[in-house]
C-alpha cells in the first residue's frame, strides 16, 4: 500500500505494507484480554488506513455534498411560497409549470459505458441552460416582490440537479424525488402507530422488516410464501356448494 503504514498500538507496522499475520495475532490477544473496545478500535483504524489508501473517503466525501432536492416537492411549495407575498393560483400555476418543464431532464437507462460523450455533453449543456431559467425566475421573483419565493428558489437550486451531476462522475442514476422514500415511510408508520397493537420492540421490527422487503423485492417474498407453504398443486378451497381446485398457489 504505502511504504510505511504506521498506525496507533503499533498494529500492522510493515515496510511494505500492512502485515496480515500480525493484524491477526494482534486481534487474538486482545480478544483473548476481552479487550473488545481494543478490537473495535483496531478495525476502524484498518479500515481509515484502506479507505485513504484507496481514495475512497475523498469520493464519499464528494458523493455526499451532491444533495439531490425533490422536483415534486420543488413544485408543490413555490405556490405556498408566493402565497405568502400575495400570488395566488392564477399567478403561481403557469410558473410552476414552467419550472416543471425546466426540470424534466432524463437521464438515459443504459449503462453508462454505452453513452456517448456527446449525450453526456448535451445533458450537461441541458442542466446549465436550466440554471440559468432558474436564476432569471429568482430575479423576477425579486423584481416582482415574492421575497420567499425568491428565497426558497435559491436555496433549492444548490440541490435541483445533484442527480445529473453525480451521473456525469459516477455514472449513478439517483431518483429525482423522494416519493418511494415517503410511500415506504407512510406504510411503515400506519401498519405501526397503532396503540391497540402494543408492539414489542421485537415485534415492531419484524413486521418492519416485512414492509421493507415487500417494497424492495415483492417477487421474492411471494416466492418465499409459496416454498414456505409448499401447496402447489394441492389447494382445495370450499365455498358453500362450489369447490375451487388450483395447480398454482397464485392462480
Amino acid at each position: 500500500m504505502r511504504n510505511k503504514t504506521t498506525m496507533e498500538m503499533s498494529i500492522c507496522q510493515a515496510e511494505n505494507g500492512f502485515s496480515l499475520n500480525e493484524l491477526v495475532k494482534n486481534v487474538a490477544d486482545a480478544y483473548e484480554k476481552k479487550a473488545f473496545a481494543d478490537i473495535l478500535k483496531m478495525n476502524l483504524q484498518l479500515t481509515q488506513e484502506i479507505l485513504i489508501y484507496l481514495g475512497l473517503a475523498e469520493s464519499f466525501a464528494d458523493y455526499a455534498t451532491e444533495q439531490q432536492r425533490c422536483h415534486w416537492h420543488i413544485k408543490r411549495d413555490l405556490y405556498h411560497m408566493m402565497y405568502q407575498d400575495g400570488g395566488r393560483f392564477k399567478d403561481s400555476k403557469p410558473i410552476q409549470d414552467a419550472l416543471a418543464g425546466v426540470l424534466a431532464i432524463e437521464l438515459p437507462q443504459d449503462d453508462f459505458q454505452k453513452v456517448s460523450e456527446q449525450e453526456k455533453s448535451d445533458i450537461e449543456e441541458r442542466m446549465e441552460k436550466a440554471e440559468l431559467a432558474i436564476d432569471k425566475l429568482i430575479g423576477y421573483f425579486d423584481g416582482c416582490g415574492y421575497s420567499t419565493a425568491a428565497t426558497y428558489i435559491r436555496r433549492a437550486k444548490y440541490g435541483m440537479f445533484g442527480y445529473i451531476r453525480r451521473w456525469l462522475k459516477w455514472g449513478l442514476i439517483s431518483p429525482r424525488a423522494s416519493s418511494m422514500v415517503e410511500r415506504v415511510m407512510r406504510e411503515l408508520g400506519r401498519r405501526l402507530k397503532k396503540t391497540a397493537y402494543g408492539w414489542s420492540d421485537k415485534g415492531a421490527t419484524k413486521i418492519a422488516r416485512i414492509i421493507l422487503k415487500r417494497f424492495t423485492n415483492a417477487r421474492e417474498w411471494e416466492d418465499y410464501w409459496l416454498n414456505k407453504m409448499n401447496c402447489v398443486g394441492n389447494v382445495v378451497i370450499n365455498i358453500g356448494n362450489y369447490k375451487c381446485f388450483s395447480q398454482n398457489l397464485g392462480q
